[in-house]
């Protein structure tokens, strides 16, 4: 991967985010990512799916995904 960026809507959750190289957080909504369209090429959800609006999750993981690119939801 060229570029790895973490996303939670909790600055306490961003807190808590280990210091990893070639990974970076951010702060943000899953349902409001601050990536341009067709820009992503893998988008994952672990333990999260709960704390989503899914519908408006769903959308924008459509938006940013590349064509084609997976969305890999997990617990």
């Amino acid at each position: 991967c060229r570029r790895v960026v973490g996303f939670d809507a909790s600055e306490g959750m961003l807190s808590q985010a280990p210091p990893v190289a070639g990974i970076s957080w951010q702060r943000a909504a899953a349902e409001a990512l601050p990536l341009d369209d067709e820009t992503v090429d893998l988008l994952t959800a672990c333990n999260a799916m709960h704390w989503f609006d899914r519908l408006g999750f769903l959308r924008e993981a459509e938006r940013v995904l590349r064509p084609g690119a997976p969305l890999v939801v997990y617990e």
